[in-house]
């Protein structure tokens, strides 16, 4: 099309895979309740290679987290829970890549491990 002719600079991407989309990408969840008001959920995500360059001669960035959280529902409160929650659970380290027309431009580390407390009350 014209717009190749317009930017020769710019690789032509027809055909080609668009950046940062992986080949392939699944999770696995697994709940528990282990009381009438004690819940849990453990769970793996895993993320294939993707193209980083425009050109699609580069390829990377594949990782799997681990995810868990607890729930604690009150038998007295049950409009009220607490969740628990831990993402990357094993501290894994990954890169994000960032790439421009051919080549890998720059990659930012992954999210740490982090863990926080999600409070609901349902109205």
């Amino acid at each position: 099309s014209d717009f190749y002719a317009r930017y020769p600079a710019l690789p032509d991407l027809a055909g080609r895979t668009p950046v940062g989309v992986p080949d392939t990408m699944w999770s696995l969840d697994l709940d528990h309740r282990f009381s009438a008001w004690l819940s849990g959920r453990i769970g793996y995500a895993w993320v294939d290679d993707y193209f980083i360059s425009l050109d699609n001669a580069r390829k990377g960035g594949v990782h799997g987290l681990g995810n868990l959280a607890l729930t604690l529902t009150p038998p007295a409160t049950p409009r009220f829970s607490a969740e628990l929650v831990v993402s990357n659970l094993f501290d894994r380290e990954y890169d994000y890549f960032f790439g421009g027309a051919t080549d890998v431009n720059f990659a930012v580390p992954g999210v740490p491990r982090q863990a926080w407390i999600d409070l609901r009350y349902d109205f």
